[in-house]
């Protein structure tokens, strides 16, 4: 396979929210936070936005448990199983999925029996990659921070606009124009359905990245 072949296919981003309240008690966190605070936007291979994934049930623990997720391909969720974690879609397993944090590896075990191993960089510690003779697949995370009135961004609610909304209706912060995303690149021929693997990273790293802004105290 060449490198040519090889091209960006989604980018799930995640604007990164600001807090609202002054004190430690009221701080943002996914555990109390309203859907849209939930919110990732699904960009194709030109950047441009194409759909969204929502956090519909924002009760997050350490298993990745209680969080419903609404997705242009339906509802998703985590199911945990000891050490590894059912990938769930419209109550269909779309992947089983292991993860081995000393050699940085991740495994995805498809219903078909397929098993799709990614490795990580020595350079970045959240890039992984699966190489096989006539397939690829890269998984990249980016920051950064867009310009203002960046036309791929969904339109934010203001201080002014969350102020005039009942009081419990109000999200506990606003969004800021920095970002957290994560790439996804696609060349060759793959073992599995292309959109399953896609939908299954997806998933899964909405699920992770909820995790990674809940404060410790509250997991």
């Amino acid at each position: 396979m060449r490198q040519n072949d090889v091209k960006t296919i989604l980018t799930l981003r995640r604007m990164r929210r600001k807090s609202l309240g002054f004190w430690a008690w009221n701080a943002f966190g996914t555990a109390k936070a309203h859907s849209e605070e939930l919110r990732f936007d699904i960009l194709d291979g030109n950047r441009k936005l194409v759909g969204r994934i929502v956090c519909s049930n924002p009760k997050m623990s350490k298993s990745l448990e209680g969080c419903a997720l609404s997705t242009p391909w339906g509802e998703g969720r985590i199911e945990p199983l000891g050490g590894e974690a059912r990938i769930i879609l419209d109550n269909r397993e779309l992947a089983l999925w292991k993860m081995d944090s000393k050699k940085r590896e991740m495994l995805f075990t498809f219903p078909n029996g397929t098993h799709i191993q990614f490795e990580g960089f020595k350079r970045n510690r959240y890039d992984i990659e699966y190489r096989s003779e006539s397939g690829y697949i890269g998984f990249f995370r980016e920051e950064g921070t867009l310009p203002e009135g960046a036309s791929n961004r969904s339109v934010a609610m203001s201080r002014e606009e969350i102020k005039a909304l009942p009081k419990k209706d109000r999200p506990r912060s606003i969004e800021t124009n920095d970002y957290i995303q994560f790439r996804i690149d696609i060349g060759g021929v793959l073992p599995v359905r292309e959109d399953d693997i896609i939908k299954a990273l997806c998933i899964l790293s909405v699920f992770s990245r909820l995790k990674d802004e809940e404060p410790p105290s509250n997991l």
